[in-house]
């Protein structure tokens, strides 16, 4: 048995090691993280990777990570976007940037937010032009869809979005 003491609260049964730094920690000081907490980022850093942490290199190391993914999902459930067949509201705005795309997801609104934290990631705060297509998929007697999806990041004042908009309703 090992006889290594908890890096942390020093408790004599230290069961698991941290993936980052290699000390010996117990059950109740350690940190879980998991690659499946991150489903929107399309490339999940190596730090996220790993499993269990000792509270330290917790702290230190993904929880910084693991705060800027919420901040930028967050931003992405809030971000303004127009489909493709608004063309007269966006037919004059600059489209600089090259289209981003997706493919494999499992419904229209996973297309969405993931082209959406895409656009974030890319410090962007708007996507014009959005579309997304389905796919059918069938094997035998089952029948399923397959969504994918493009996009074309912009910088919009929103402000003057929202004059404009206000505007027309009144």
């Amino acid at each position: 048995m090992n006889k290594t003491p908890c890096a942390s609260c020093f408790n004599p049964k230290s069961t698991h090691t941290c993936d980052q730094c290699g000390v010996r920690i117990c059950k109740k000081c350690l940190q879980q993280n998991a690659a499946s907490d991150y489903p929107l980022m399309q490339k999940v850093p190596a730090i996220l990777e790993k499993e269990i942490f000792c509270p330290s290199c917790f702290d230190k190391d993904v929880l910084p990570l693991a705060q800027d993914y919420q901040a930028k999902e967050q931003a992405a459930h809030n971000l303004t976007y127009f489909s493709k067949i608004q063309s007269k509201e966006t037919r004059l705005m600059s489209r600089k940037e090259p289209a981003i795309t997706i493919k494999d997801c499992h419904d229209r609104q996973e297309v969405i937010l993931k082209l959406a934290f895409m656009t974030v990631e890319m410090n962007f705060n708007s996507m014009i032009d959005v579309d997304t297509v389905s796919e059918k998929l069938r094997n035998g007697g089952y029948q399923t869809l397959r969504w994918s999806g493009s996009a074309v990041p912009v910088n919009l004042d929103l402000e003057k979005l929202e004059l404009r908009e206000k505007r027309r309703l009144s």
